[in-house]
């Protein structure tokens, strides 16, 4: 196993990484932790991969999902992540995903990331607080100082925006 694919310069990086998924330091370090520990207790989950740094990044994005969605606030689903949720409960249900599951899921996610690119940083600002850590409209207006029907409404567009995808 290459110990650079576990040095401090690339733990920092996926933290960064991770960071970006969760909003939360501890728990974008839980997630790379967590990838790391179960790479080193499994070491043969990185022997089938082609490219072992891509994997372990895919890994350590699933796993700051995981716990972003552990740590929502509330239960709600949003039409808006039915495609990504679905590539990711398909990829993820098993412990070891494939590495065919984990290029689509990165996939999907990159043309998530492709749409979000296409909004104004306000409507990406509050797609991502909406989505991701879960705030409702009146908790972003607050955060955001913005009206709550700005808000509603930008979060709408936003979301229609990305349930396109579903149509591409």
């Amino acid at each position: 196993m290459d110990p650079s694919l576990y040095d401090d310069k690339t733990q920092k990086r996926l933290v960064k990484m991770a960071l970006k998924i969760t909003g939360n330091q501890e728990c974008a370090q839980d997630a790379v932790q967590d990838v790391i520990l179960n790479l080193l207790e499994k070491p043969e989950l990185l022997d089938n991969a082609d490219d072992p740094a891509n994997y372990i990044k895919a890994c350590v994005r699933h796993r700051s999902i995981r716990i972003l969605d552990s740590n929502r606030k509330r239960n709600k689903t949003y039409p808006s992540m039915d495609l990504m949720e679905q590539e990711q409960n398909n990829c993820f249900e098993a412990d070891n995903p494939t590495v065919e599951d984990i290029v689509s899921m990165e996939q999907v996610f990159d043309k998530v990331d492709q749409k979000l690119s296409q909004l104004p940083t306000y409507d990406r600002n509050i797609y991502r607080l909406s989505v991701h850590q879960g705030l409702n409209i009146r908790e972003i207006s607050e955060k955001m100082g913005l009206p709550k029907d700005m808000v509603g409404y930008r979060l709408k567009k936003a979301k229609e925006l990305i349930e396109e995808i579903g149509n591409d």
